[in-house]
């Protein structure tokens, strides 16, 4: 679904990307530094997925949300489009999909 938004930095600027229903299990940071690996985004998101996931046996918490994706920015926001959860810029942020 092609959707466009009001950037939230900017209310005056409108950003048109692509909007994904979703669960949402939860985030974590990492440092990488300089121009990492492919081998060493790979054990990132192995890290990533590991600090996020459930053990096994336990129920796996998540919310439905919206993912926008603009060739600017990824949002992560609640189902009405009204709060915005998270804004990253593509040049700073990974994402792990299943």
């Amino acid at each position: 679904l092609t959707r466009t938004i009001v950037d939230p930095e900017n209310s005056s600027v409108l950003i048109e990307g692509v909007l994904f229903r979703c669960r949402y299990l939860g985030s974590t940071q990492l440092l990488a530094e300089g121009n990492p690996t492919k081998a060493s985004r790979m054990m990132q998101a192995q890290e990533a997925v590991g600090r996020i996931k459930a053990p096994q046996g336990e129920s796996q918490p998540s919310v439905e949300v919206d993912l926008f994706i603009s060739t600017e920015k990824i949002m992560v926001l609640n189902t009405d489009l009204q709060d915005i959860l998270m804004d990253h810029s593509l040049r700073s942020i990974s994402y792990i999909g299943k």
